[in-house]
């Protein structure tokens, strides 16, 4: 028995593709359009999460620092501390040269 092995003509291919390109290119131009305007009309939804979570202290070491920013922790007016450091100008003028 013979086996018989088909082949594939790839110019038959081509041809075939060429002589169909008008017909290709309506239907690749009309999705597009479709594609498009859809994407136009359809409302606008952004999103965005954030989660904002503590520095953990660390034991013994009494204090954050920043580069080059030690703030002293005191227990009664931790937060007033930090305030003060993230309102002053020497904080404001290092951003600010950094950028």
């Amino acid at each position: 028995m013979e086996e018989r092995q088909e082949e594939i003509d790839l110019f038959e291919i081509l041809k075939a593709l060429w002589e169909d390109r008008k017909f290709i290119g309506f239907i690749v131009a009309g999705i597009t359009s479709l594609a498009t305007a859809v994407s136009f009309l359809l409302p606008k939804a952004y999103t965005s999460e954030s989660l904002i979570t503590p520095v953990a202290e660390e034991s013994g070491g009494g204090g954050i620092s920043l580069p080059n920013l030690p703030i002293p922790i005191d227990r009664g007016g931790r937060h007033r501390n930090i305030k003060a450091v993230l309102e002053s100008d020497y904080l404001m003028e290092k951003v600010v040269k950094d950028l």
